[in-house]
Formats: structure tokens, sequence, C-alpha cells
């Protein structure tokens, strides 16, 4: 790039997009990239400070910004994942799709290490929809060398930066144990809100079975359910400490292979997560049915997206696993 005056620049091609910004009124690209400059543009360009700029001259070892952003953009994005046309030296990443995102943050720190290139992006592990925007990236100066491209392509051709994986509808099998429930004396209030939650998924409870508080009875009901054309086992109540709750034996004992008893989320802490096989199987604690947020929430779209659940992922849930938003009073589970 090379920068000259205005007044010596009639004639001459844009070597970026410039931009016109008026506080809380405008902020729009006045002139893009290639635009040829006009005698009439002079006082424009004043107008919005703008008393040199650079014209197109790129050695053959750089490369300029949109260039650059689009080539950093295929190179980061994976599966569920499209790109925005360049605006002002910037390309964002988009979703395709309904999903989980799912982000490398070791390769973002190493991206972000290369000269020039920057790569901001959400959070891992969050669902998005169909346009939100996932990632935006850009080079700092107006060019930059050629190698630094090649050095973010090596990185991410083994393995992208950002992907989607996209939800999958689940037939959701439910089984909740509780003598009070199984003799009729309460309602079960889990079915409604588990329901309800499932539906933002498109999944639905197929299976449904209440037991009382009997671990024979539960492995049995686990091992009938399991044989189900199910994709997800849901076991409610009974995840206590109390001497009546059988849940958590009952699971281990019908076989389900158990990653964790207890995550560090609050409210849900005393949540059981484990595997039949390909099922997942979930132990849901009662605050599922009164707080608006729970450790369930952070769990169903890891388990909609089909992604295989870990000890290193819940363990992970306890960065930002205090759920700030206010449970119903009178109910609260901050202990549970």
């Amino acid at each position: 790039m090379k920068e000259i005056p205005i007044h010596e620049a009639v004639g001459m091609k844009l070597g970026h997009d410039v931009t016109r910004i008026v506080p809380e009124e405008v902020d729009e690209v006045a002139f893009p990239r290639g635009h040829v400059i006009r005698e009439k543009d002079i006082p424009v360009l004043k107008s919005i400070g703008k008393f040199h700029i650079f014209v197109m001259d790129i050695p053959a070892d750089q490369i300029h910004e949109e260039e650059a952003a689009l080539k950093i953009g295929k190179a980061i994005g994976g599966a569920g994942i499209e790109l925005t046309a360049p605006s002002e030296g910037r390309v964002n990443l988009i979703a395709e799709y309904r999903g989980l995102v799912n982000i490398d943050r070791e390769l973002l720190r190493q991206i972000n290490s290369i000269p020039d290139v920057i790569v901001a992006t959400i959070e891992d592990g969050i669902p998005v929809k169909k346009g939100d925007r996932i990632a935006g990236t850009r080079i700092i100066p107006l060019t930059t060398a050629q190698q630094n491209m090649d050095d973010v392509r090596k990185l991410t051709e083994q393995k992208p930066l950002i992907s989607v994986h996209p939800f999958q509808p689940m037939n959701v099998g439910m089984i909740s144990t509780g003598t009070e429930l199984y003799e009729g004396f309460v309602s079960d209030g889990f079915k409604e809100k588990v329901s309800e939650k499932l539906s933002a998924y498109d999944s639905q409870v197929s299976e449904y079975q209440v037991v009382p508080d009997d671990q024979p009875q539960i492995v049995s009901a686990i091992k009938t359910m399991l044989d189900k054309k199910i994709d997800l086992l849901l076991v409610t109540g009974g995840m206590s400490v109390d001497p009546d709750d059988r849940t958590p034996g009952a699971i281990r004992a019908a076989g389900v292979n158990v990653i964790s008893y207890g995550v560090p989320v609050l409210p849900g802490s005393m949540c059981l997560v484990g595997y039949d096989h390909e099922i997942p199987v979930l132990g849901l604690p009662g605050c599922v049915i009164w707080d608006p947020i729970t450790v369930f929430d952070r769990i169903l779209p890891w388990v909609a997206a089909r992604k295989r659940v870990n000890k290193a992922d819940l363990v992970d849930l306890g960065y930002g696993g205090l759920l700030t938003v206010e449970p119903v009073p009178g109910k609260s589970s901050v202990n549970r």
C-alpha cells in the first residue's frame, strides 16, 4: 500500500474501505475498496477526517486484508459454517443450521499467535441457531505476509477451528421414581417440565413409567426401558442422600456405566451422568422441577447434538456453573 495525500489521489484506486461514522446515526462504508477517487470525493473525504489514503500497491509476497480475511475464514470454518462477504476488512462466520458449536480453544490460541491475525469467537459448547454469528476474523494491518496465511492453513489442515454439530430429534425414555408418586399421593412435576425442555430440541418423551422407591423395581424398569428404541433415558427423583432415595444405586445396579454422580453446577449438583453403550442416562435431581435453569439445561444440548460426554466435560462446567437466574421463591436449590 502507498500513502497518498488526498489532493494527489484523484484517479487512483482506494486500497481499503473508507468508513463514515456519525455517533448514534451512521456507520457505513462511504467509499469501498477499489473505488476510483474523483475530484468531487475530496470534500467528502476531508469531512470524515481522511486527509491521506492508501492506494493499491501490494507486493507479491503480501495479501490484502479482504482476501486475507476470506482465506482465514475458509481455513478455520468446518461443518455447519458459512462466511459473509468481507466488509471493512472483516469476515464473519455464521451458523448454517441449529446445533451445538464446537471451538478448539487451544487451536484458537495458536491461530491468534500468528502475526497480524485475529479471530474472535463466541463461547465453546453453546447452542446456536441458523444465522447466528459465531466468529469474526480479520488482519490488523491493510496487508500481511502470505506466509501468515500459510501458517493458518497448516494449523487447520487436520481439524477446523469451528464447527456446528446439528441437533437431532430424540425419543426419550423417562422413569419417575418415588413411592409418593407411585401411590398417587402427589402428581409428577418432572414430566411436564422435562417435556417442555425437550420440545426445544424437537424431542419428546416416548416411553414413561412411574416406580416406587424400591431398588429392584427401579433396576427392572431401567433395564426394560433401555431395551426399547430410545435415544436418551432420564431417571428422575431419588437423587439426594436421603435414606429413601435409591436412584443412583439402582442406575449402577442396572449396568449403566456411570461417568459421574455429582456435577459442579448449582442448581443441579446431584445430577448423575452415565451411558448404557451408546444411550446416555441422566439422573435428574428435584431442582429441575422448579428452577428455571439447572444442570439439565447445560447437558441437554450436548446430548441433542450427539456429543459423547466425558468426565472432563462435566468438570469444566464448574467455570460458569453457578447459574444466577433466580429460582422460584421458597424453592431455592442452591445446595442441591
